[in-house]
């Protein structure tokens, strides 16, 4: 067998120990990645929300600095567009 089990093949408590030790390490270390995973996921929706949010005050600026008829429709049209994406 090998010093790390007895003589009926069980792992020794050293080894156990080492194995338990070994599985916390591997289990924090993946909740670890989760919360950066989360993290990122929650930075990436702020930002595009905060892109959203930009656009539309910039598209309301535009409509309030031209106030022509057809620019009007063409803008209107724009965002019809982009909504129906």
């Amino acid at each position: 067998m090998g010093w790390n089990y007895d003589g009926r093949g069980n792992p020794s408590p050293a080894t156990k120990a080492r194995q338990s030790a070994a599985r916390r390490a591997a289990c924090e270390c993946a909740k670890a990645r989760r919360n950066l995973e989360r993290y990122q996921r929650q930075r990436e929706a702020e930002q595009r929300h905060k892109q959203r949010q930009s656009a539309l005050t910039m598209r309301e600026l535009a409509k309030e600095l031209v106030d022509h008829p057809l620019v009007n429709i063409l803008l209107a049209t724009l965002e019809g567009w982009q909504d129906a994406e």
